[in-house]
């Protein structure tokens, strides 16, 4: 699962740890990815990505 989580992690942008809601947003992600035996831990990636999509594109747009 960690191979994982380093693909996702590219998808919000090399920068996007810098801005404090896309820092918030990725330990949120890294904490239900590591809580797989509980009900949290089979949210699928489209789930993943409706919550955190949002927080990528104003990352981008603010230009980290």
């Amino acid at each position: 699962k960690r191979l994982q989580s380093t693909g996702r992690r590219s998808r919000f942008g090399s920068d996007a740890g810098s801005a404090p809601a896309a820092s918030a947003a990725e330990s949120v992600r890294l904490a239900l990815q590591m809580s797989s035996r509980s009900i949290v831990g089979k949210i699928n990636d489209d789930a993943l990505n409706s919550l955190f999509g949002p927080v990528r594109r104003v990352t981008e747009e603010n230009g980290n």
